[in-house]
């Protein structure tokens, strides 16, 4: 990594990105750039910035609390939307926030221990390839079974759906 001035022990000082008039032209742009393409995706800011940060020097817990922090704002924003347009049922919601809290919270101590016991960081950088790789396969399994389920209807691909429900 260019920027680096982590290094994988925890009890190593993380001094940040190391700023130059090179990387202070270089890292906006990479990110602006990370972003537009997280937008042609439709996939959340921080899915393809965590990457972006670990590579540029950040350190992982700060790459991945800012990573979490984005995707936080970006599923809070498509929340709002789907509650203002009635899709959402607001018991499930509210039953979902409460698991989706304790599990994140089991979820940060199980890894702050994991990280002491194992006094490497490295473990959230693992954890964070991990979770891309689970949703990369996840969305290519889900556009696998959309595709065979268009072929099945005797229109095909071929035809546009309307994107009003028709009641």
């Amino acid at each position: 990594s260019q920027g680096g001035a982590c290094s994988g022990s925890s009890s190593a000082v993380c001094s940040g990105i190391h700023w130059t008039a090179r990387n202070s032209l270089l890292y906006p742009m990479l990110c602006s750039t990370a972003g537009v393409v997280a937008g042609l995706f439709g996939v959340g800011g921080g899915i393809v910035k965590g990457p972006l940060m670990l590579e540029l020097g950040v350190c992982p817990e700060v790459s991945a609390a800012t990573s979490a922090t984005m995707i936080m704002f970006t599923a809070g924003s498509a929340a709002v939307v789907h509650i203002n347009f009635g899709g959402v049922v607001v018991d499930y919601a509210l039953a979902l926030l409460a698991v989706g809290f304790v599990i994140t919270l089991l979820g940060q101590l199980f890894t702050i221990r994991l990280v002491r016991a194992l006094g490497r960081r490295s473990v959230i950088i693992f954890m964070m390839g991990g979770l891309m790789v689970l949703a990369t396969a996840a969305a290519g399994y889900q556009s696998v079974v959309t595709v065979g389920d268009a072929l099945q209807d005797p229109r095909g691909l071929w035809v546009w759906g309307s994107v009003c429900k028709h009641h």
